[in-house]
């Protein structure tokens, strides 16, 4: 069972042939289908203390995403992009979505760019709240 990232912060979620779980709040061996709500299905899957995943009960409703992880490699490596250099959203994003054009089927620029939007707005710098602080500031910077 694969893991990556979830949506919310702390989060994560679990990969096992192309459906997408997450962990049972009452029990920690058994993953639920993430789609449960959505399409009310019942897909469960165990694990055993050997790591050994069994699912128990199939997948109804929905096929399986084929391109889940792609698409989570693909959303880091636009996040990551953003944090190291100063293009604008929509260059990261088509620069990324044009080395796979099916998983970038999937993806909403505006999704992407409030997320790159929050990346970067994380990396600056805080706000002096005096001029004193702000006197500090400039007199330790150096133009690069």
């Amino acid at each position: 069972m694969q893991e990556i990232a979830g949506t919310r912060r702390n989060t994560v979620r679990y990969i096992y042939e192309e459906y997408e779980y997450h962990i049972d709040t009452m029990s920690p061996v058994i993953y639920r289908c993430a789609t449960r709500k959505t399409t009310g299905c019942r897909g469960t899957a165990r694990v055993d203390a050997a790591g050994v995943v069994t699912v128990y009960w199939p997948h109804k409703g929905h096929q399986p995403n084929r391109n889940v992880l792609e698409e989570a490699h693909m959303r880091q490596e636009m996040l990551d992009l953003a944090a190291r250099t100063n293009a604008p959203p929509k260059e990261i994003f088509d620069k990324v979505c044009r080395r796979n054009p099916v998983v970038a089927l999937n993806f909403s620029f505006v999704v992407i760019k409030r997320a790159i939007q929050r990346v970067r707005a994380k990396l600056r710098l805080p706000t002096s709240a005096t001029f004193q602080d702000l006197s500090e500031v400039l007199n330790d910077y150096a133009p690069t």
